[in-house]
């Protein structure tokens, strides 16, 4: 048996995601046709255009690909089509599936099929008409057709009738349609500042939603750009305005100038922008920048109202003088490890009196400085160590500080001021006997202990 092989060759174009598909069906198609010693198909990549609405910014690319198959011939004779009876007709023709010989290379100047192929279901090898599933209809070079149920097709033409279909059907990929699979949805790829403007309009309307949550910000620009809308999404969208370009730049302008940080979120935001398309794997982020440049604005606003209210400091209290019982807002408190320990840094602004609005601040692991509420009141009371004038503006450094905590009305809230000298626990309030050093717990088992009775004491710590 002689099978040879005709190179077939023509340009397709492609949209961007159709390539790499295209390139895992070659290599598909290619791990078959080396088992078959056939000719391996060949794409190359060529130019891209745009294809763009001026005015919306909407469109995609259409990439050449100029891709190679081959037309087999086996013993002269070559197949056209694949004729499947068990698809109901009202004319009772058979379902063609043409090969690309019977298309032509132009996919227009190919060969014609008889007519009276896709009525009659006799083999013209063995003469018989019955009822079969599929027949092949074949072309000699000298033009002869016959027509040929699936065991026959070995003993006329003298090829495997799996392999010589399957070579038909799949080793020309020349064929658009074949090759893309038919529906080929043209993707709306807006123009990245398009999809800003969008998102920006969908954010201020139905405020931000993560891509994680139905209704995501993400999926509701995709579905107000692409236009194709439901009765639903009409009445949601018909009143916003329609998204500009002058819109989207700017919001691209402002991440490109603010976001310029190493952080992943602030890269993959700088590099959505500079791709210039909107794709898939870009979209979420895309539709997350409007919201944090508002929220980025909101806070700057915020910050500026906050510096413009604020009274400026000053230094207070001569050095080593002691000032006492000062109303302070506690503003931060930062826990730091050290090799002694656990310390605090405590900063506050005293809030009334003839010192409101300096900033105090102190460093050290005393007690008092322990368990405080930024944004609480305390009552301050401590000795000037420095003047300074730091990360934290213009502050006075104090040393032995003692605080006491207020309550929203100014009052001081109960405080432990005693300590169990047995076991740590806290003795009582300072309204109580001062003379007292032991908690009821400790004085109990002392007690139990010096009457002599028999048996343990242990001493209960506190907690569940």
């Amino acid at each position: 048996m002689t099978t040879n092989f005709e190179i077939t060759e023509k340009t397709l174009e492609a949209f961007d995601y159709e390539i790499d598909l295209a390139k895992k069906k070659l290599a598909k198609l290619n791990k078959r046709l080396a088992k078959l010693d056939a000719p391996l198909a060949t794409m190359t990549v060529g130019e891209t255009r745009r294809v763009e609405d001026s005015e919306t910014g909407l469109g995609y690319n259409l990439t050449a690909l100029t891709v190679s198959g081959v037309i087999a011939k086996h013993n002269g004779w070559t197949p056209l089509a694949s004729l499947d009876w068990t698809v109901p007709s009202p004319t009772g023709e058979a379902w063609a599936t043409r090969f690309p010989a019977a298309r032509g290379k132009d996919g227009e100047n190919g060969v014609e099929i008889p007519a009276r192929f896709l009525t009659d279901k006799t083999c013209t090898a063995c003469g018989t008409k019955r009822a079969r599933n599929v027949t092949s209809l074949w072309v000699s070079d000298e033009g002869e057709f016959v027509t040929l149920g699936s065991n026959c097709v070995l003993d006329f033409i003298g090829v495997d009738p799996t392999t010589a279909l399957w070579l038909a059907g799949n080793a020309d990929p020349s064929d658009e349609d074949e090759f893309f699979g038919g529906d080929r949805p043209a993707p709306v790829e807006p123009t990245v500042e398009i999809f800003l403007a969008a998102a920006d309009i969908i954010t201020e309307e139905f405020g931000f939603i993560p891509t994680s949550e139905a209704g995501a910000t993400r999926d509701l620009t995709e579905t107000f750009i692409g236009g194709r809308w439901t009765r639903t999404e009409t009445e949601m969208f018909s009143d916003l305005d329609m998204p500009t370009m002058a819109d989207g730049a700017e919001i691209a302008a402002w991440v490109m100038a603010n976001m310029t940080s190493g952080s992943d979120f602030e890269v993959s935001a700088r590099k959505a922008i500079e791709a210039g398309l909107v794709h898939a794997r870009t979209a979420g982020i895309l539709a997350f920048l409007p919201t944090a440049k508002r929220r980025a604005e909101a806070k700057a606003v915020e910050a500026e109202a906050v510096k413009a209210a604020e009274v400026p400091s000053f230094h207070i209290g001569e050095i080593k003088a002691r000032l006492r019982n000062l109303p302070v807002t506690i503003t931060a408190e930062i826990t730091v490890e050290t090799h002694f320990g656990t310390s605090k840094r405590v900063n506050g602004v005293v809030a009334s009196g003839e010192f409101a609005g300096a900033k105090v601040s102190t460093f050290g692991s005393g007690k008092d400085l322990f368990g405080l509420t930024v944004g609480g009141n305390v009552e301050w009371t401590g000795t000037v160590k420095a003047h300074k004038d730091d990360n934290f503006g213009v502050v006075t450094e104090m040393a032995r500080v003692a605080l006491i905590e207020l309550d929203e009305n100014g009052n001081p809230l109960p405080e432990f001021v005693r300590w169990c000298n047995d076991c740590s626990n806290a003795v009582d309030t300072a309204s109580l006997d001062p003379a007292k050093t032991f908690c009821d717990a400790c004085l109990t088992a002392a007690a139990l202990r010096s009457a002599g009775l028999p048996g343990e004491y242990s001493v209960w710590r506190g907690g569940g």
